[in-house]
Formats: C-alpha cells, structure tokens, sequence
C-alpha cells in the first residue's frame, strides 16, 4: 500500500521525505517553498465477519484502522487512511485534515478508547460513499444505511467520510 501511496504522490507532480512512524513531508515540485506534513495509516486486515454488515448491505470494501493521536499531531497538516477494496484490490485513500479528525473522533468522545489510540471501521458502499461504521450495531446500521428515496440517513452527517475519500485536491490546494 505504500507503493501505491508513492506512486500517487509522484502522479501529482509531489516530491516526498519518509520520516519515522510514516510521516512524509510533501513538496509540490514547482513550488518548493510550500510544504505540507501527512501522516499515512494503512488498514488493518479487515475480517468481514468481524466488522462486516448484519443487514446484507452491500460495501466495497472495510477499512480497519488503529492508531494513536499524540500532542506531535499539531504540526501534522493531514491524515491518510489508506486501505484496499475487497473486490478488485484497488486502493483508496481518505485524505482528511487533522483538525477535522480531531473534530470528529477525538472532541465528540467517539473514538478515543482507555490507552488513548484511535479505533475507526469504514465502509466503502457500492456508490462510493464513505461511512465510519465503528462499533455500529444491526439496529443503527438498517436505519441509518439502508438507501432511501433521498439517500441514507447517514448522509452529510459525522459518520460520513466520503468527501474525503481520493480528494487529493485538498493536498494540492494547501
């Protein structure tokens, strides 16, 4: 997964510095004076039975991810999640800036457990929309994901991620 992580960055004109822990310093290789600081965090193994739907939802893929917030973070410009599609061995990325992570799981109580490390499950729906399913249960699942008229409940809510998902226009842009 991190060759493919590289081989996007290189795809978009980034030129990159490896750090310890995966942290990789970007350049835009016209603009060298700008520079921008990620943290990439690949998916655990993603066992269906495990994290999987219990309504028969249909996904592309699971993505597993553990991993601990430090006070270091504030200096770091983005998160990447990056895990791989069930079905076909695609890879995407959630590129989500850390102030909004930090939003979302840390400063809502969500994802924070006793040892202080993150814990998120994402769903990758056939449609390409993106949903943090931590922790969900059947009940949730069926009346917050299942497809309405309008879309699912989850829509343009917390647990949706799916702005974030492959937006590499969000690297560039800063």
């Amino acid at each position: 997964m991190i060759s493919v992580f590289e081989e996007k960055l290189s795809e978009l004109g980034l030129s990159y510095q490896v750090y310890p822990n995966d942290y990789y310093l970007l350049r835009h290789n016209n603009d060298t004076s700008r520079t921008v600081k990620v943290r990439l965090i690949c998916s655990d193994q993603a066992d269906e039975s495990e994290y999987g739907s219990r309504n028969g939802n249909i996904f592309q893929s699971i993505g597993v991810f553990k991993f601990k917030l430090s006070c270091a973070e504030t200096d770091t410009d983005f998160f990447i999640l990056g895990f791989e599609s069930i079905s076909n061995q695609k890879t995407d990325f959630v590129i989500i800036p850390t102030e909004e992570i930090k939003r979302r799981l840390v400063k809502k109580n969500r994802a924070l457990t006793a040892n202080h490390r993150i814990s998120i499950v994402f769903w990758l729906m056939d449609n390409r929309f993106l949903y943090d399913c931590s922790g969900v249960g059947a009940q949730w699942e069926w009346f917050y994901l299942s497809q309405g008229v309008n879309g699912r409940m989850a829509d343009g809510t917390e647990w949706d991620y799916s702005e974030f998902l492959n937006n590499w226009h969000r690297i560039m842009m800063k």
